[in-house]
Formats: structure tokens, C-alpha cells, sequence
């Protein structure tokens, strides 16, 4: 095995020595700014019911189906990275289409279900 030299300290005044902390600082500012999410202009807030799986949901008396199908772990519950009961979010409504996203990047389109006035499916 090689014998390595200690590192040398960064003088004080030095580019480096000064560059260091700038650099530190602009990757924690920089990682940060990139976590917020700003929802889509008119979307309103929004608790998605999760805990039978991400399948339907109600808003303003009308109610939605997801579009791709069922959305669980076949055990009726939510995939991983999804809380449960419930996922806090947002719905953006288009003519017939709902759609629900959060800060966590998801993002599930539901469309209306003419004339449903119940549940699709009843879980405990």
C-alpha cells in the first residue's frame, strides 16, 4: 500500500478556503428550492381516501373513478409511499376529469361517473 501524505490545510484568504462554504451553501439553498411544490393554478386542496386503495373519489357531489383501474396492493390497501387513511393534496378539475397530485409527485387522473351515487366498492 502506497504511503500517502496528510492533507494540507486551505490557507485562510485562499480561493478554495473561501469557495468551500460558497459552494456548501448554494447545494443546500439549491436542494431545498427544488422540494417545494406549487400546485397548478386552480387546484384546490384535497384529502384523497387511500385506505381501501386509490380508486374513486368524491368532489362537489360528483364522483370520480381512476382512470387506470384500481390503484392498491391487492390487499386493498395503498401502495407503498402512499399514507393511509388518507393522502393530503390537491384536485385540479377539468370539464369531466379530476386530477389529484401532492408534494410527494403523485399524480392520478379520475374521470366523473355519470349518474354513480354510491361507492364502486364498500370496504371496511
Amino acid at each position: 500500500m502506497p504511503h500517502r501524505r496528510p492533507a494540507r490545510p486551505l490557507r485562510a484568504g485562499s480561493p478554495l478556503a473561501l469557495a468551500g462554504p460558497l459552494l456548501v451553501g448554494l447545494l443546500l439553498v439549491g436542494g431545498c428550492a427544488g422540494a417545494v411544490y406549487e400546485p397548478d393554478p386552480g387546484a384546490v386542496p384535497f384529502e384523497l381516501t387511500t385506505h381501501c386503495g386509490i380508486d374513486e373519489l368524491v368532489h362537489e357531489g360528483l364522483r370520480y373513478q381512476r382512470v387506470d383501474g384500481p390503484l392498491d396492493t391487492g390487499g386493498g390497501n395503498p401502495p407503498r409511499g402512499w399514507d393511509n387513511p388518507s393522502q393530503e393534496g390537491w384536485l385540479l378539475v377539468e370539464g369531466d376529469r379530476a386530477t389529484f397530485t401532492d408534494d410527494q409527485g403523485h399524480e392520478e387522473v379520475f374521470e366523473v361517473r355519470e349518474g354513480a351515487t354510491e361507492a364502486i366498492d364498500l370496504c371496511s
